[in-house]
């Protein structure tokens, strides 16, 4: 039995932080309640600010239900947030709450946004924000991730350590 591994690219639909066209592509597989996810999530503000310009990063939701039951919420709430204009905006709320991420948690974010709670609630339970997940998932079991984070830079997957100045240093040397 021959195995392909495939290698990640920014599709249509993607959220793309920074220009589409620009020279480094970052795409990161992650979870929104994985505290691995959370501490690259730091890193990767960072390293996102000091290649502004010369960077786009994608993220892409990897839900581990083995960690939380409300793992794929999550994932399904930043994709609601998104066809309301917020996405990168409850993206950065999950990742920074200290507090325990439940169904009530991910609510409060969503309202701190301003967000029309009717029509977030209505795309959160939807088949859009459940399509777009299935396809992060599907793409990262094409690519051999069955869990995150992992990071792809041009379609290279970086192996180093999730520290500011290694991550720099290897998409700089793309």
């Amino acid at each position: 039995m021959t195995y392909i591994t495939m290698t990640p690219r920014v599709n249509v639909g993607d959220y793309v932080s920074g220009e589409r066209d620009s020279p480094i592509i970052v795409i990161e597989f992650g979870d929104y309640l994985s505290l691995e996810s959370k501490e690259l999530f730091k890193v990767m503000m960072r390293v996102r600010a000091m290649n502004r310009g010369k960077m786009a990063y994608v993220f892409r939701c990897l839900p581990d239900q083995r960690s939380s039951p409300f793992s794929d919420m999550a994932g399904r709430s930043v994709q609601a947030a998104g066809l309301q204009g917020k996405y990168w905006q409850m993206h950065q709320k999950l990742f920074e709450t200290s507090e325990r991420v439940d169904k009530d948690r991910i609510y409060y974010c969503a309202q701190q946004l301003g967000l029309d709670m009717d029509a977030f609630e209505r795309e959160l339970n939807g088949q859009k924000c459940l399509s777009r997940m299935m396809q992060d998932i599907e793409t990262a079991n094409r690519c051999g991730i069955s869990k995150g984070p992992v990071i792809f830079v041009n379609k290279r997957k970086y192996g180093g350590a999730y520290e500011i100045k290694a991550i720099d240093d290897f998409i700089n040397n793309e």
